[in-house]
């Protein structure tokens, strides 16, 4: 007669295996934006309470409770300052503790602060004050944040360990430190979001070998075209420019824009006016197979580009038809893309598995027949799988 209650599969389980399994569900997460009309929007973390996760995982049974308590590196990846939030300091200083013999530690989460110098703004002040050369991975997002410059000032810290840094505050009046940041030295940097931290002039930034890079608010393009240069690296890029209906930036565009070679780039999103989105795309060699998300919007935020001249129409047609050229070439899968033409507007939306996708509505030169491989000729290569019936669209 079988046992009424058999063990699980997973409890037989080698201890290293189950180890690995419980360092994966508390190793953090890059964090994810969507493109919308008029700003970059940060999803939702995939897994966001690992913190309560691990304490559940550790009352299992008593093995699994000694594995877990047993492993600083499990929680010193576990600094989650949203599941912080306690009035009581027992369970954020228990945390710490257990974390004691980790070398590295990822600070996370979305909180707020408050006047008082305790709760949970004396702990974060005593993580980077005190624990700042073990941080490897820093994403907090700090609403409703009052100055505690004893805090913030390591922000300007080297940082040795440092492999991740997105520090986002709200609102963005906290966002102007007087120092360098990370003060030029944080040789292990991989992944920089830049969440509106001011970088308006070259000398401001000069870190170098990153994988992931997003920047929302730099004024000069040139700038933009210059951090790129010095990272050749780059694998992810999403550039999210004067798209804050709040903004009053314009994207400067003239002089002279030195052109970048990124041969790893394999994901490119950008959101911003047609014509620094053009002038960058323009002056950009991505990766063979580069994936673009590019959504366009008018100065005032709207989804119409306005009118272009003859000239600005043919420079979006080339642009548009290299970088699809180039995705396209590496695509062995069924292609759909939707041009939707009417007599005034032309909206071209490109899919493929959700990796290419263009999102431009504009007023059209008086171009004759409304033909979609009259605008975008590459359209030609592509093999029709469906027409729909709606007027001006067509399925390719």
């Amino acid at each position: 007669m079988e046992p009424m209650n058999p063990r699980p599969p997973i409890a037989n389980l080698p201890q290293e295996i189950l180890w690995h399994i419980f360092s994966l569900e508390a190793t953090p997460q890059l964090p994810r934006f969507l493109i919308r009309a008029d700003k970059a929007v940060r999803l939702p973390r995939g897994f966001p309470d690992r913190l309560r996760t691990a304490r559940l995982i550790s009352q299992v049974c008593v093995s699994w409770r000694k594995l877990i308590l047993d492993s600083p590196s499990i929680w010193g990846n576990l600094i989650d300052l949203e599941y912080l939030q306690q009035k009581s300091d027992a369970w954020r200083d228990e945390v710490l503790r257990r974390s004691g013999g980790a070398a590295n530690l990822a600070i996370c989460g979305r909180f707020t602060l408050t006047l008082s110098k305790k709760g949970l703004n004396g702990f974060l002040e005593k993580l980077l004050c005190d624990h700042w050369e073990r941080i490897y991975w820093l994403d907090i997002e700090c609403i409703n944040a009052h100055r505690l410059d004893s805090a913030w000032d390591n922000l300007g810290r080297a940082a040795p360990k440092m492999r991740l840094f997105s520090v986002f505050f709200y609102p963005h009046s906290f966002s102007s430190p007087a120092y360098p940041l990370l003060s030029h030295h944080a040789p292990k940097l991989a992944h920089f979001y830049q969440n509106r931290l001011p970088i308006q002039k070259l000398e401001a930034f000069s870190i170098s070998g990153l994988t992931s890079l997003t920047l929302d608010s730099i004024s000069d393009l040139s700038i933009v075209l210059e951090i790129c240069s010095r990272n050749h690296s780059l694998q992810t890029l999403s550039l999210f420019l004067a798209t804050d209906p709040d903004d009053s930036i314009s994207i400067a565009t003239t002089g002279h824009l030195r052109r970048v070679d990124l041969p790893c780039l394999s994901s490119l999103k950008i959101g911003s006016e047609l014509s620094p989105s053009m002038a960058f795309l323009d002056h950009v060699e991505p990766g063979p197979g580069c994936a673009l998300e590019l959504t366009a919007v008018h100065p005032d935020n709207t989804s119409t580009c306005g009118r272009l001249t003859q000239d600005e129409f043919l420079d979006v047609q080339r642009i548009i038809a290299k970088y699809a050229t180039n995705y396209f070439s590496r695509c062995s899968d069924d292609t759909s893309l939707l041009v939707a033409i009417d007599q005034s507007r032309i909206s071209l939306t490109a899919l493929w598995s959700f990796e290419f996708s263009v999102g431009i509505i504009f007023h059209a030169p008086a171009l004759r027949p409304l033909q979609a491989s009259t605008f975008f000729r590459f359209l030609r290569k592509v093999v029709p799988v469906d027409i729909t019936e709606a007027p001006g669209a067509f399925w390719l």
